[in-house]
């Protein structure tokens, strides 16, 4: 997500739909490098309940390892 300066609708119900054929097959996705205002959004929407977020990829590896 570090090239991404900006979500539109579309791409909250893009997120939506990976996030939902995740859970079907009980597994997670990590969003990595949201920057300030796209965590904002996601925040105000409550998508940011349905990730997990990180920093770095590293860091988006090791919490989906937990």
């Amino acid at each position: 997500m570090t090239a991404v300066s900006y979500l539109s609708s579309a791409g909250l119900r893009m997120l939506l739909l990976l996030y939902r054929q995740t859970q079907a097959r009980r597994s997670r996705i990590a969003l990595v490098g949201l920057s300030e205002e796209i965590r904002d959004t996601m925040s105000a929407t409550g998508f940011l309940d349905y990730f997990v977020t990180a920093e770095n990829v590293e860091e988006g590896r090791k919490a989906l390892s937990s």
